[in-house]
């Protein structure tokens, strides 16, 4: 019984796959309305012309420290939950900061070292983005400023010692650093902050202080990184001699999801595999099943370009769920254009059905996933129970570990009518 699929170095990729120019998938422009772009590296931004795009070597170095990542079958996770299907997940837990946000960071930091910037500044939701910035910072000896949500901050204080470990300054959002923080920091409807205006703090302050911006979704670049994550899992279920039927990711802006999926979609776009693809939001934050297609700002206070995405509203403050990293108004632009032309579904589960896919999942394969990898996870127990999809090959992002998110956990057993059995 083959349980993982152990890679060795040699099989990481040496390119980033990009399905815009393999498929010619025209997505509308950037707009923007100030010129901020100085804040930007071009390698964040541009777009390609090829459809694979060579991994610059000091990335890929840094990658070998924690790649390939596991890609595992779930036999006692089957089991538990008297699956039809396989179930097979990749984990991207196993690495310095915890999550898959490292696959992005790590090539941010470099291009921003390579365009002459001493600094970088970011916004994080739940904290691993902010944890991802803060090691790639120090790894290519930059420094960093990392502006938190308040009600993240305070679920997960140890994140913010994680980062000030790497050096990176922490900031409280909404802050009195910056000119929008002020006008929103004594707002009682404010005070737990929000993905976009934690993004304007940190776009003011990269401009005020000529740092680059660590764009944590949107932006070209970052769901291009992401695609080692599929690309390794194409080769890890060859070594399986399986292929997936359903592809799973939990989405707030959509980088993990994308990771899997975009490598994949070639397939189902060109019609060689049948594969379904799902996203998983909070019900509390439903951007895709809730939210309209248009251009909107990546931020509440209109730094950001305008982008073409599924998108709450650039003012819109979500609820302070647990899985702080799925509190998110806007989506990635290229998947909103795969979503909007019927290649992705959209699925939404409250807090209760998440934590308690999670710790079913902790039980059985004994990792406790992240709560917004649980989103996920309850999605892949759904269609595994389904007798439609029986004999059928389901993969899912385990995105990242919650280790941090322990409070999360005891708040559910203690106040969401945990059984315990």
């Amino acid at each position: 019984m083959d349980k993982g699929v152990i890679m060795r170095e040699n099989f990481i990729p040496k390119a980033w796959y990009d399905l815009r120019a393999d498929l010619n998938i025209q997505l509308e422009p950037l707009v923007f309305e100030r010129d901020n772009s100085s804040i930007y590296t071009d390698e964040l931004l541009k777009g390609s012309d090829h459809a694979y795009v060579k991994i610059p070597e000091p990335v890929l170095e840094l990658y070998a420290e924690y790649r390939p990542t596991p890609l595992r079958r779930a036999y006692s996770f089957e089991k538990s939950i008297n699956s039809y299907c396989k179930i097979y997940y990749k984990y991207e837990g196993d690495n310095p900061v915890g999550s898959h946000k490292i696959n992005t960071a790590i090539p941010q930091a470099y291009f921003a070292q390579k365009n002459g910037f001493n600094s970088m500044t970011t916004a994080t939701g739940a904290g691993q983005w902010g944890s991802a910035i803060a090691f790639a910072s120090h790894k290519f000896c930059l420094k960093s400023t990392i502006f938190f949500v308040n009600i993240s901050l305070k679920q997960k204080p140890y994140r913010k010692v994680l980062m000030e470990m790497l050096g990176a300054q922490v900031i409280s959002s909404p802050s009195t650093v910056t000119s929008i923080g002020k006008l929103n920091s004594t707002d009682p409807k404010k005070k737990n902050g929000n993905m976009g205006l934690a993004t304007s703090e940190a776009v003011e302050y990269a401009i005020t202080q000529k740092a680059t911006f660590g764009e944590t979704s949107h932006a070209y670049g970052v769901i291009l990184h992401q695609t080692v994550i599929g690309l390794e899992s194409i080769k890890q279920m060859e070594m399986f001699d399986d292929f997936p039927d359903i592809v799973i990711g939990c989405v707030g802006g959509g980088t993990n999801f994308g990771g899997i999926s975009i490598p994949f979609l070639k397939y189902k776009i060109a019609e060689k595999h049948n594969i379904r693809f799902i996203a998983v939001e909070p019900k509390a934050n439903s951007t895709l099943l809730h939210g309209d297609y248009k251009y909107d700002y990546a931020d509440s206070g209109k730094l950001t370009p305008m982008i073409k995405m599924y998108t709450l509203g650039h003012t819109h403050t979500p609820d302070p769920i647990h899985a702080g990293g799925l509190r998110y108004h806007g989506f990635d632009p290229l998947l909103s254009k795969l979503y909007h032309d019927g290649h992705i579904e959209a699925q939404a589960y409250d807090q209760r059905e998440i934590f308690a896919a999670g710790i079913s999942f902790y039980k059985s394969e004994g990792i406790v996933p992240a709560p917004e990898s649980s989103h996920a996870i309850r999605s892949t127990i759904e269609e595994a129970q389904k007798k439609d999809n029986k004999n059928k090959s389901i993969l899912f992002c385990l995105s990242g570990h919650g280790y941090f998110d322990l409070s999360g956990y005891d708040f559910y057993m203690k106040n969401l009518h945990y059984d315990k059995n």
